[in-house]
């Protein structure tokens, strides 16, 4: 098996409509590996305590806003032929991609599929991996 040194994660690209292919928009997504969840994880978690009754109480904290932010940012790596009302195309940097994740019920939901499509055909593979 061959992997790409430079880019272990790469995205894979999405047709908004099948039928229409490249014509009808599409959208690059990855799935999160270990090292950025952890990273996320330590950006947007935050060990605290309170003194209740003479007890220590340790909990975490969690900017959940920001762990979606980077969580979306991440995982939405590009898109082709998403425009806006007026026709313009919509750039794909992070302020968008907040809006539409965030906005859109469509785009939303077809990215949190296609990412369930991804996580399932990674599982298959370490299935396949560990059987061998």
């Amino acid at each position: 098996m061959r992997y790409d040194l430079k880019n272990l994660n790469p995205g894979i690209w999405f047709f908004f409509d099948e039928d229409k292919g490249d014509e009808g928009g599409s959208v690059c997504l990855r799935i999160c590996d270990s090292d950025i969840l952890r990273e996320i994880r330590k950006q947007t978690i935050k060990q605290k305590v309170i003194y209740k009754d003479h007890q220590r109480y340790e909990y975490e904290d969690e900017n959940e806003d920001l762990r979606n932010e980077l969580i979306w940012d991440y995982c939405v790596v590009d898109w082709k032929g998403v425009f806006d009302q007026d026709d313009h195309l919509v750039p794909c940097n992070k302020e968008m991609k907040m809006l539409l994740m965030g906005k859109s019920v469509t785009f939303a939901t077809f990215v949190t599929d296609k990412l369930k499509e991804l996580n399932n055909i990674e599982s298959d593979r370490q299935e396949e991996l560990e059987k061998n």
